[in-house]
């Protein structure tokens, strides 16, 4: 462990983000774009809320936030959003950052000038 980080620290930590955002994947059968909404952010990962229960997203999907900040990310966990019956939270690895990465940045420094605003409905 180098010497800078400290034992169960996170060496990207996150930042509380809510804002509204659009997942897209593809699949033999079909392709999805489904509304959603960001949790969390860190230069390594992001956590999305789904409305609805989606169908698997176990493939890689591409995630449009804000105007200009799409990104490339493989899900990595799935699981209830707590307190709604019919949504889920799904975890991401970032793959890439197709566009905007200054906002990205601005986003995983807690810079971004979000509003903690909570989904209606």
């Amino acid at each position: 462990m180098p010497e800078t980080e400290q034992p169960g620290k996170r060496q990207y930590p996150r930042q509380k983000v809510f804002t509204y955002c659009r997942v897209v994947w593809s699949s033999k059968q079909a392709s999805y774009q489904v509304p959603a909404m960001t949790v969390d952010v860190s230069r390594k990962g992001l956590a999305i809320l789904l409305r609805t229960p989606a169908q698997p997203i176990w493939m890689e999907a591409t995630i449009h936030i804000l105007n200009d900040l799409k990104i490339r990310a493989a899900p990595i966990h799935k699981r209830p959003w707590e307190n709604r019956v019919d949504g889920s939270q799904v975890g991401f690895a970032i793959k890439q950052i197709v566009s905007g990465e200054q906002q990205w940045e601005a986003m995983c420094n807690g810079s971004n000038g979000s509003h903690p605003v909570l989904p209606q409905g």
